[in-house]
């Protein structure tokens, strides 16, 4: 999908997206909100099966952590916990793996650098939700 299709289908979910008080964004809406209906959109893409739900990209280095921390899963653990911890989520050391490594370290990164980001990415799929039950 070309970047001026992909501009027409999010213009196309904000006429969707109405509330009682017009489209929710307008041209003085607020950077937050924006941020917050295009993440509902690209999170609806993605759910829908529209975007790849996978993440994958080239680092030898990272991959050789990965590996190494795959065979030493005592530190692993701890890595996880650690992250888990500095999320502010309840520590699960049954969660510990590879996958559940490269997601925490993915939103702790996202934490330290614009903490907003996650916020705002919990915000648009709870409204994802919500208008999922309301349709339902």
């Amino acid at each position: 999908m070309d970047d001026e299709e992909r501009e027409r289908q999010i213009e196309e979910f904000k006429k969707n997206s109405k509330t009682a008080g017009g489209d929710r964004i307008s041209a003085d809406a607020h950077p937050r909100e924006e941020a917050i209906d295009r993440l509902e959109y690209y999170l609806t893409e993605v759910h829908d099966g529209d975007i790849s739900r996978s993440v994958s990209f080239y680092d030898p280095g990272m991959a050789a952590i990965l590996a190494y921390l795959e065979e030493d899963s005592a530190r692993l653990t701890e890595i996880v916990a650690t992250a888990q911890e500095e999320l502010g989520r309840d520590v699960d050391r049954e969660e510990a793996d590879r996958a559940e490594l490269i997601r925490l370290i993915c939103r702790v990164g996202l934490a330290e650098l614009d903490a907003d980001l996650l916020d705002e990415t919990g915000e648009a799929n709870q409204n994802r939700i919500n208008r999922n039950a309301r349709q339902i």
